[in-house]
This record gives structure tokens, sequence and C-alpha cells, in this order.
């Protein structure tokens, strides 16, 4: 059983990592938990929620998890159970912030007494700042990525450059639908008054993640914004480089049209063709070709065209 149960004198902390059929009659056995709250768990939610019943309130809450292979944000979700004496986790294990947190928890008796001294909600506290702090090395990285593109993007015009950009903003707007909708939870958090959610100066505490939130969320509408020109710039730049080779194209197409007219009126077989006999036939129809083709040219100069 995936199950790992931290004990100290008034609280306990139950973290389920990927739960199962023994996992949830686990839970079933020991807890009086509402049967539509097993239906959150076990699913994949996609948008963030709390929701307060008779002995406990449930969270669900959504973070970002960044994939070093893919390179692309995913939502990782965990589903937190607060009760008077318990605080019940659970999430994929896809959070190293959350797990690492866990293990240390249970080791080390130095971080139970700092975690888990006082109630649920101050292990729940300290939980969240966690997870939200693990978003800030996620923002840094993409803000060194989008200066690697900033410093390319008026150089490289290659589809890879394109693809990078696209990559970039997809990832900053599954940050942002991620983290849209957390300070509705917390500020839920700083005004409610059951006693296992509420400790000593807790509405300080829950505001600091209110903060944390907020700066998430103005930090990712300034990558939104940046990455959003980028690819403007990227797109106007490659639309401009296609022009310009279109424009090259089409004026050698003009230059030659002339010349192949001529050939063309020259090569039909019929018993009256001009210079057939000749000496000189073919140097007059090649000169009659490139001089054609220098009128055409000289037309485009005098027009500005070129």
């Amino acid at each position: 059983m995936s199950l790992k149960i931290i004990h100290t004198k008034n609280l306990r902390w139950i973290d389920i990592m990927n739960p199962g059929k023994e996992e949830i009659d686990y839970l079933k056995k020991n807890f009086d938990f509402h049967p539509l709250d097993y239906e959150d768990i076990l699913g994949n939610s996609q948008h963030t929620k709390m929701e307060t019943h008779k002995d406990y309130s449930l969270l669900v809450l959504l973070f970002p998890v960044y994939n070093r292979q893919t390179k692309e944000i995913s939502p990782g979700e965990v589903d937190f159970f607060v009760g008077k004496d318990y605080l019940i986790t659970i999430h994929d294990g896809a959070m190293y912030t959350l797990v690492k947190l866990v293990n240390s928890t249970h080791t080390e008796l130095a971080n139970r007494q700092e975690f888990m001294s006082k109630n649920s909600g101050y292990l729940l506290y300290q939980i969240l700042e966690s997870l939200f702090r693990r978003s800030f090395p996620i923002l840094d990285h993409i803000n060194k990525d989008m200066n690697e593109i900033e410093k390319n993007v008026f150089w490289d015009l290659s589809l890879r450059m394109l693809e990078n950009i696209s990559l970039m903003k997809r990832n900053i707007i599954d940050f942002r639908r991620i983290m849209k909708t957390h300070h509705l939870v917390i500020k839920r958090l700083i005004q409610k008054k059951e006693t296992y959610l509420t400790f000593t100066d807790s509405k300080v505490y829950y505001s600091n993640l209110l903060e944390h939130s907020e700066s998430i969320w103005d930090i990712l509408a300034i990558q939104k914004e940046t990455i959003e020109a980028l690819q403007d710039a990227s797109t106007s730049l490659a639309t401009n480089r296609l022009n310009k080779t279109t424009k090259i194209v089409t004026i050698l197409s003009a230059l030659f049209l002339p010349a192949t007219f001529v050939m063309f009126m020259f090569g039909v077989k019929t018993a009256s063709l001009p210079l057939e006999h000749n000496p000189y036939g073919f140097e007059i129809i090649v000169a009659i070709s490139v001089g054609s083709s220098v009128l055409t040219y000289i037309l485009f100069k005098k027009k500005k065209w070129l």
C-alpha cells in the first residue's frame, strides 16, 4: 500500500501516492468522508476548489509540473483532507518538493516539530507554502528560455525557433490556467473559522500564501506579454523574409519572360520563319532576347520596383 503515516502527539499526516483500491478502502474504513469526495480524488480535476463538510474540509489544488525531457508544463493535482487531528495529502508523486517534504518530515524529528507542532491548519499552510515557492524556480527557468529566444529571434528565423516560441507560449498559458483560481481558495481559507483551519496569526500566514499567488500571477502576466511580443516579432521577420524572397523570384521571372517569349516565337516551325536561312540568325535571336530582358530591367528601375 502506497501510504505513509507521520505521527505526533496530537496530529497525523497521512500521505497517499497514486491511490488505488487498497488506499481507498483504508480511507473508507478509518474516515467518514462523503462518497463524492472519492470521485474527486480518483478523477483528474481541471480546476481548484474547496469544500467544507461537518467536521473536515476538502481542498483540490493544481500546481505546475515541469517535464525536463519534453520541456512542457502540465498540471499536478494535490488533494487535501483537513480535519481536527489529521491532514491527508493525495497526489501522483510527480512533485518532488512534496515527496521530499513528506520524507524529511517522516525521518527528521526537527521537521516534525516545526511543521506539526500546532494543528492541521498550520501543517496545511507549511505544505502550501512549499508548493507555491516551488513555482518560482519554474518561472525563472521560463525567463531564462525567453531571454535566449530574445537574443536569437532577430537572426534565427528557422522553423525550430518558431516551435520554441510556440512551446513557450503554450507553457505560459497552461501555467496561468493552473494558477488562475488559487487566490479564491486562499481567500476562503482566510475567512474560515473552523478550529482545525485556524491557528495563531493564521490570517497573516494565509495572506502570505495569497501574496505568493498574486506574485506568480503578475510574473506570468509579464511573461505572457513578452512571449506574445516575441512571437509577433518573429512572425513579422519571417513574413518579411518570405516577401523579399517572393519579390526576387517574381522579378527574375519577369526579367526572363520577354526572352522566353522571343525564344518561343522563333522556335515555332513555320514555312516563313524569320532568320531561318540567315547565317547570323542564332546570334540575332540571342541579342533580341537579351535586349528585351535589359529593357525590362530598365523599366523596373525607372518604376523603382527594384
